[in-house]
């Protein structure tokens, strides 16, 4: 028994005349008559009676058409809907970020998946913190951060977490620096003036990063207005490589600004999170398994 067989079933039921049912359907009578033969025979009963020309539905086919109403209305629901497919409501993902990660990778994996399948996504900017705790009350299909002032991710049994090292590099304007190599020292750092991340921020606390530049001209709260304000300004500053693959994208060639990689051990997190008790979907398995991915392409070190 299959959806064409009870689709036809269910028109002669509500026309009483299997040529009624053939017009409504747009088949041809004996062909009608064919599916209701087979439908009767793989259910092992007579569905219907003629009396004086006429059809007459037998007990069995009313208990089958009281069951398979409610499947028929459905199913022509879903017809409807798609029929008109601009106005059927696309699945939602919904993502809490670090700022930085907010501007142009998370969107554009999104947008990468949204080019395959219909998704409509809503990305909330915030602090670690903020992250942290929408993942905890299960607000949102995943979240990225990076520490902040924070020490390590609190483990939880309300959300999982993986952790992604990205290297950092100093930016500035063209011209600013000598250096023709593809990498830049620490010691060759230490006579630029510099503009950072708050004081209290991992990175700015970070014991490699603590001798270079001669004084702090100005402090951020996150990489992308500090990374502007130093090419604007002739300063160093340091960021890390999603600052830097960002900034990419967005001006190409535009950019008047060189990026050298610095020769340190010292590996910048992030942190993608997951809610474990947030209701998942296909989609949003898709979207977090591309940011996942990009975060890969970008890291050296990564851990679970």
């Amino acid at each position: 028994m299959n959806y064409h067989q009870i689709e036809t079933f269910f028109q002669v039921m509500l026309t009483n005349s299997i040529s009624a049912a053939a017009r409504s359907l747009n088949r041809s009578q004996p062909a009608v008559s064919l599916t209701i033969k087979e439908l009767e025979n793989q259910l092992g009963t007579k569905l219907f009676e003629r009396k004086a020309g006429k059809l007459i539905p037998r007990v069995e086919a009313m208990v089958l058409y009281e069951r398979a109403k409610p499947i028929i209305m459905q199913m022509r629901s879903i017809k409807e809907d798609f029929s008109k497919l601009e106005n059927f409501p696309k699945p939602t993902v919904s993502v809490i970020s670090a700022d930085i990660t907010g501007i142009q990778l998370i969107p554009s994996c999104l947008q990468s998946v949204g080019k395959h399948i219909p998704l409509k996504h809503r990305v909330m900017l915030g602090p670690a913190a903020m992250v942290v705790s929408a993942m905890e009350n299960q607000k949102y299909d995943f979240g990225v951060c990076d520490l902040g002032i924070e020490t390590e991710i609190p483990k939880s049994a309300l959300y999982s977490f993986e952790e992604f090292r990205v290297p950092i590099y100093a930016l500035y304007r063209k011209g600013l620096l000598k250096c023709d190599k593809e990498s830049i020292s620490t010691e060759e750092l230490k006579l630029t003036n510099t503009c950072s991340l708050y004081s209290e921020h991992n990175l700015s606390r970070a014991p490699e990063l603590q001798n270079i530049g001669t004084a702090v001209q100005a402090e951020f709260q996150n990489f992308f207005p500090m990374a502007i304000f130093a090419i604007q300004n002739d300063l160093v500053t340091i960021v890390d490589k999603v600052t830097y693959e960002t900034l990419k994208q967005l001006f190409k060639s535009d950019l008047n600004v060189d990026f050298k990689r610095i020769e340190t051990d010292y590996l910048f997190s992030y942190y993608l999170l997951r809610p474990l008790f947030r209701l998942r979907s296909e989609v949003a398995d898709r979207c977090y398994n591309t940011v996942r991915q990009a975060f890969l392409k970008l890291s050296e070190k990564s851990s679970p």
